[in-house]
């Protein structure tokens, strides 16, 4: 049944393995070159070895434990990634604002304004490998330096925003993307938009966000779904014609026939357990709509348990790992005031035979 991958098109909040070697390559002929051509021949291992044998001789080189950084997160390394990142941003000299560079900042060829990108990518790095590792906050941190340092830096602000989401701290994500979308409106930051207003309960705010990303690229089915989730949560009327312009043969008509026809939990979770056989990386995504699914189609009294179990299966830093985190500190709060409680069909037991697979979803 759930062949369609949920999530919606926001940009990845992983940086590139390369994206840290870009601003200063090496010299040619050198040690350090034979590291960086290692890099790029795709033998990390290999290049963690000749940086650190560059180390060894160059103890006080940042730019050399940022390479070594990035090339260890590359590998899946992040406690190693995070020391030697950590380690240059201690030896790193001391940066210039880009207010206090003025016009330099448009001169790459400029130290100063060199040494401002590699502080930026320095924290930019560390804050993906430390929400990696189950640390918001303190990924959060470290992007509030990088924007501190050019707030009119568009991609370190959407980064942020992103992060911040994720995080729960909807108003503060709404700031950034409104900030952004005042300089360069743009389909990513509406959607990042979109996804905090959702998370954070506006529901019509997110309507309409996710309506003006439907028509910027209509074939982008994943955003009519979460239009559509959106509107029957917000208790919204849905346009007849809304949904005239995607494809049939688009997979999005999956989830939108799941959130309008009339199924049963047991339909649902027998056509989920059937999609995730085929495909156990929709294991997580499976989950938290199913999650959803419940909320909005019942009374949702079982959806707790459901976003529980998502919570082992998607990945921190995921929209999927964010909804289900979010969903059950909303149903936390709700639960302390006391309601009279409505019967509802227990969730089969077919959705804990399903198999599941820790894999990355393609958010």
């Amino acid at each position: 049944m759930i062949s369609l991958r949920i999530g919606c098109g926001i940009a990845a909040l992983a940086v590139g393995i390369l994206a840290g070697f870009a601003l200063y390559k090496p010299p040619s002929n050198g040690p350090t070159e034979n590291a960086y051509a290692l890099v790029l021949a795709g033998k990390s291992e290999e290049a963690v070895g000749a940086f650190s044998r560059q180390i060894a001789g160059h103890p006080k080189d940042y730019i050399l434990y940022l390479r070594r950084g990035v090339t260890l997160r590359q590998l899946g390394r992040h406690e190693e990634a995070l020391a030697d990142l950590t380690e240059a941003l201690r030896l790193s000299p001391p940066v210039l604002t880009a207010d206090e560079l003025g016009q330099r900042i448009r001169n790459s060829a400029l130290p100063e304004t060199h040494r401002l990108l590699i502080a930026r990518q320095l924290h930019s790095e560390r804050a993906d490998i430390l929400l990696a590792l189950g640390r918001p906050q303190d990924a959060l941190a470290d992007l509030d330096a990088a924007v501190a340092l050019n707030t009119n830096d568009l991609g370190t602000r959407h980064h942020r925003g992103v992060l911040r989401t994720y995080a729960g701290r909807i108003n503060d994500a709404i700031e950034d993307f409104d900030a952004i979308m005042e300089r360069r409106p743009g389909i990513e930051a509406v959607i990042g938009r979109a996804n905090a207003k959702y998370l954070g309960g506006d529901y019509a705010g997110a309507s309409e966000d996710f309506a003006q990303a439907t028509k910027m690229a209509p074939g982008k089915g994943s955003y009519s779904v979460w239009l559509l989730k959106a509107q029957l949560r917000g208790h919204l009327a849905i346009p007849l014609k809304q949904f005239e312009g995607l494809p049939k043969s688009n997979p999005a008509w999956v989830g939108i026939d799941a959130l309008l026809a009339d199924y049963t939990p047991a339909q649902m979770a027998a056509n989920l357990a059937a999609g995730m056989a085929k495909d156990k990386s929709l294991a997580c995504e499976g989950m938290v709509f199913l999650g959803e699914w419940l909320v909005i189609r019942t009374d949702g009294k079982n959806a707790p348990a459901i976003f529980q179990d998502a919570l082992g299966l998607c990945p921190t830093g995921t929209m999927s790992h964010a909804v289900a985190t979010l969903e059950l500190r909303r149903m936390a709060t709700a639960a302390a005031a006391p309601t009279a409680p409505e019967s509802t069909p227990a969730v089969p037991a077919i959705l804990h035979q399903a198999p599941v697979s820790n894999v990355t979803p393609g958010i």
